[in-house]
């Protein structure tokens, strides 16, 4: 079997969407899920099995195992394959696409993990309660895992570096040190925004404690995940996005947007 990468998955979206409703394909018999059905409450926008699947972040996609050998999943666009069992886990395949997705049993609990798209946090579940618990704490716990993968890195945006018109953005703890050159904040009162508060927000000092709020996630065509919402401190709100590495561990770069969907992009600083 031919195991595809993240970027590989991305790459069959579309071959997905093309296929549409697929006959199952025929393989090698495994015994014992012949019948049952597993459940996944999306916690990350339009990935399922580690494949862009359109599915919308709180949908419900399903997993029924219809004999011994076919599987079919229920979602936005449905797809349909064969299957083994290697000790408790449950191995996916569709040949025509080149696809094979190991689902690992938990050593703890009922559910599966999905092997090789860890980062997408995606669950499947014997039922739709156990699903629907999990997407509640996984949604709730998204600020303070964003926080901690924050934590320790510093941020930099050049307006003119030569002119030394900077910005700089540094996460420690539950704390921010946003910090505006003294020449970028003379150099903004001519800069156009699409709003004098996201532009007084923008281009003036920030730092004590902060708070993140989520709003969605989701991934682009390259498979690197991003994540949004608002980020408070002081008493101020403005939005963030944090874009993370092609295996969803690590942050690579940080945007702070305007109303209009602009705004500005800081890269990581050493």
């Amino acid at each position: 079997m031919v195991n595809v990468s993240r970027r590989g998955f991305v790459a069959l979206a579309g071959s997905i969407a093309a296929f549409g409703a697929t006959a199952a394909l025929s393989g090698c018999g495994a015994q014992g899920m012949k019948g049952k059905t597993l459940y996944c409450r999306s916690v990350t926008q339009g990935r399922t099995l580690g494949m862009f699947m359109g599915n919308a972040i709180g949908s419900t996609v399903s997993i029924t195992f219809s004999s011994d050998e076919d599987w079919h999943i229920d979602g936005k666009n449905e797809l349909a394959g064969t299957y083994s069992t290697e000790g408790s886990d449950i191995v996916l395949s569709y040949s025509s696409l080149g696809f094979t997705m190991t689902l690992k049993k938990a050593d703890d609990g009922d559910w599966y993990t999905e092997s090789g798209a860890e980062s997408d946090f995606q669950r499947w579940y014997p039922d739709e309660d156990s699903a629907s618990s999990y997407y509640d704490e996984r949604i709730a716990e998204i600020p303070s895992w964003i926080s901690n993968k924050l934590d320790g890195t510093k941020w930099v945006y050049n307006q003119n570096a030569d002119k030394n018109q900077k910005i700089t953005v540094a996460f420690n703890g539950g704390e921010i040190d946003y910090a505006v050159s003294d020449e970028l904040k003379e150099a903004s009162k001519n800069i156009t925004s699409p709003s004098k508060l996201d532009r007084e927000w923008i281009f003036s000092d920030h730092s004590g404690s902060y708070e993140l709020t989520f709003d969605k996630n989701g991934s682009n065509t390259s498979g690197t995940l991003f994540y949004t919402g608002k980020m408070t401190v002081g008493e101020e709100t403005a939005g963030y996005n944090v874009d993370f590495s092609e295996d969803g561990m690590t942050p690579v770069e940080l945007w702070i947007p305007y109303e209009d969907g602009s705004g500005l992009r800081f890269s990581l600083n050493g």
